[in-house]
């Protein structure tokens, strides 16, 4: 089982999984910023899919779902998005409240359109985020002072799977 944090752009996503990362010293999933091609989405996707035990700071069948119509990509073949929910990550919904991209620190792949898309769409990709994470997420993260009793929640979790 893995462990997806999942949000919209500076949302404390990797804030929250380094504290785990180093509570639990599970391993963090590789960090690969916005895909260059739809293609490379996809072999993404099956990369990610061979991971076990792993905390993720994103998950392609989740941030494509999202991110992808704004950048008008195709949808993710539906026997990959089935084949990430079939292994039942816990996902862990990231939603800090309006602070939208205030102190938002850019990957090296976000380019000024992507950033200029994401300010001008912020409040629509948060309405996608909160419908999808209503139906997948188990674990809602809304302020930073809730970290250590999701990493208390977490690690139960962690302790479970060894």
């Amino acid at each position: 089982m893995n462990i997806i944090f999942e949000g919209i752009d500076n949302s404390g996503k990797s804030t929250l999984v380094n504290a785990v990362a180093n509570e639990t010293q599970w391993p963090v999933g590789p960090k690969e910023g916005k895909p260059i091609n739809f293609d490379s989405v996809i072999d993404k996707i099956e990369r990610y899919l061979l991971f076990d035990k792993h905390l993720f700071d994103r998950h392609p069948v989740i941030s494509q779902s999202i991110y992808g119509p704004l950048r008008d990509d195709p949808h993710v073949p539906p026997a990959l998005t089935e084949a990430f929910y079939q292994q039942k990550p816990l996902i862990v919904y990231c939603r800090v409240v309006d602070k939208r991209l205030v102190g938002h620190l850019p990957s090296a792949t976000d380019d000024l359109d992507h950033l200029k898309a994401l300010s001008e769409n912020y409040y629509e990709l948060l309405q996608k985020y909160d419908r999808w994470a209503i139906r997948y997420a188990r674990i809602f993260y809304t302020d930073y002072a809730q970290t250590r009793q999701v990493i208390a929640m977490l690690k139960g979790v962690i302790s479970e799977c060894r």
